[in-house]
């Protein structure tokens, strides 16, 4: 038996699924988008080595989601990758600092996560490129009303 990571067997289960499910001839080398939505990541986090696979195994991603996944982490790639849309929604994560190695970002969800503050968002000004953002916190970053009216 080969002793692959977490990461690889998550990558391969979403493979088989879109093979199977949507295209025979899918390839995940050429594959554009990935989606690990609902999977499991060691220790609730994605760290620097599993970037560094799902750029070995999908050479032409341009969009990455890990929805509901239960991250608590997510550490920055060790080079700046070519990702155009990230969603990162319903995972407990707080700080966002991973983004400065996505420079071509056009694109970042966050829904339902851990930021607190608007400061957890100054990371985003060093993204160029970025058009479209949906940031949805329990607070809403301290800013108005919940929905009962009352303020932050």
């Amino acid at each position: 038996m080969t002793n692959t990571t977490q990461i690889e067997q998550n990558l391969e289960t979403w493979a088989t699924n879109m093979k199977e499910a949507m295209d025979p001839e899918f390839d995940l080398t050429t594959a554009e988008e990935i989606s690990l939505d609902q999977t499991t990541f060691e220790n609730d986090e994605i760290v620097e080595k599993d970037w560094d696979t799902i750029v070995s195994k999908c050479k032409e991603c341009l969009a990455f989601s890990a929805t509901q996944c239960g991250l608590t982490k997510v550490a920055a790639p060790s080079k700046e990758l070519p990702l155009e849309v990230v969603d990162f929604s319903e995972n407990a994560i707080s700080d966002i600092s991973f983004v400065k190695q996505f420079p071509a970002l056009v694109s970042l969800t966050l829904a339902d996560t851990k930021l607190a503050k608007m400061e957890d968002l100054e990371v985003l000004k060093s993204l160029e490129k970025l058009q479209i953002l949906e940031v949805v916190t329990e607070d809403n970053l301290g800013f108005g009303e919940d929905e009962e009216g009352e303020e932050y």
